[in-house]
């Protein structure tokens, strides 16, 4: 499908070409590795797309207005987007 439509609550929220919805979390989406013990505050001052448990560390894929200390831009995808708009 070339144009996608987003929902929350019966509620359209969005709705645009795959790469218009995309657009509005470009450069929002980041990538950062912390403890283990650090997830649970992590995740209650960004919205956490996925974390994936290496070792000790975490690798926590998020989104965020500003870039955080120690985090890497990473590209946005129609996962991030959907996401994004229905925190």
């Amino acid at each position: 499908a070339d144009e996608v439509a987003i929902m929350k609550s019966g509620r359209l929220i969005t709705k645009g070409l795959q790469q218009e919805v995309i657009e509005d979390v470009k450069g929002k989406v980041f990538e950062f590795e912390l403890d283990g013990a650090s997830l649970n505050s992590f995740k209650e001052k960004h919205l956490v797309i996925s974390a994936i448990r290496r070792k000790e560390k975490v690798l926590v894929r998020f989104i965020a207005d500003r870039l955080h200390p120690g985090a890497v831009p990473c590209a946005a995808s129609l996962e991030d987007a959907y996401l994004s708009f229905t925190k």
